[in-house]
């Protein structure tokens, strides 16, 4: 984005032309505290608890079941598979005809 607007900070121009800023997590605290204190539909806690496991680093994270991918048979991995693309199919069915906000 930087050599795009021809701006070092092009990204952080894009994000506020977007309506969006960094604050520095001033916005995220109150709503992790409603998130475990108020009570909230099923698709926001999925939201969030899909959100956390993707902003962490997967590479770490997936290294320890690594080896276990290898041994295991093709079989396997294609059932792994086909399971996370039906969970992904069903979440984003679900945001693009039930969920009324955009999350």
């Amino acid at each position: 984005m930087g050599l795009r607007t021809h701006n070092p900070a092009g990204y952080f121009h894009m994000q506020s032309l977007w309506g969006s800023r960094f604050d520095f997590g001033h916005h995220t605290g109150p709503r992790v505290r409603h998130l475990i204190v108020g009570h909230d539909t099923l698709v926001v806690y999925a939201t969030a608890t899909i959100s956390l496991g993707s902003l962490l680093p997967a590479f770490p994270l997936l290294l320890p079941l690594a080896p276990h991918l290898a041994r295991s048979r093709l079989r396997g991995i294609v059932d792994l598979l086909t399971a996370l693309v039906g969970v992904s199919l069903f979440y984003g069915a679900h945001l693009l005809t039930v969920s009324h906000r955009a999350l």
